[in-house]
């Protein structure tokens, strides 16, 4: 087909020739600019402009999907009661996969592979030097935060709450962590930090059931 577009562009520029017509790129007749663009040009801006037309289409469905998925695992965590902390990680986790940052695996793995992300480290640096903790101390808390969520909180919270009355030092590096990576992620789930009484710190839960 654009063979024969070309060969019939090419019989109109032999007839305007012909009268004495300028059909040069860029040349002028009586001082006005030739609006008409070659060929090449003309049919690979219009490629262009379909290939950026069709990746805008497709970056605004894919966005449409995140944010529908955030907002029925929303759903999901209250009527399982579950939107507390310990739904937000389970939550972070399911997002990680949806957009490719990790394979789809169990909760606790997932956190895992998150771990493993470069983008966990910078937050990881950034969070130690913050609360004044030690990296791989809060790397080991990490592997354990969510299985003991899973022991001692049950039922929805109105946000996501990391209380310091509760939590130990490297349990709230470890959940600050978590939700701070996620923070440039489609949707991220908002928290909130609450500091101790008179700068006073709680208690783990590591261990809890023992002490119990």
């Amino acid at each position: 087909m654009l063979r024969s577009f070309r060969s019939a562009v090419t019989v109109l520029r032999h007839r305007a020739e012909g009268l004495g017509l300028s059909t040069q790129r860029g040349s002028t007749t009586n001082n006005k600019e030739d609006p008409i663009p070659d060929i090449p040009s003309f049919y690979h801006n219009k490629l262009l402009k379909k290939y950026s037309d069709t990746l805008t289409s497709n970056a605004r469905a894919q966005s449409r999907l995140e944010m529908s998925y955030t907002t029925l695992f929303d759903a999901k965590l209250h009527a399982e009661g579950r939107y507390n902390l310990r739904g937000g990680l389970e939550r972070l986790a399911g997002v990680a996969a949806s957009i490719g940052k990790i394979a789809n695996k169990s909760t606790t793995a997932m956190l895992q592979d998150i771990t493993q992300l470069a983008e966990f480290k910078v937050a990881l640096s950034s969070v130690c030097a913050k609360e004044k903790l030690k990296p791989d101390q809060v790397e080991k808390t990490c592997k354990s935060i969510y299985s003991q969520l899973s022991q001692h909180f049950h039922g929805n919270d109105e946000s996501m709450t990391i209380d310091k009355e509760v939590f130990c030092p490297l349990e709230i590096g470890a959940l600050l962590c978590f939700f701070e990576v996620q923070k440039n992620w489609p949707d991220p789930i908002s928290f909130v930090v609450i500091p101790g009484k008179s700068g006073e710190l709680g208690g783990c839960i590591t261990g809890r059931d023992e002490d119990e």
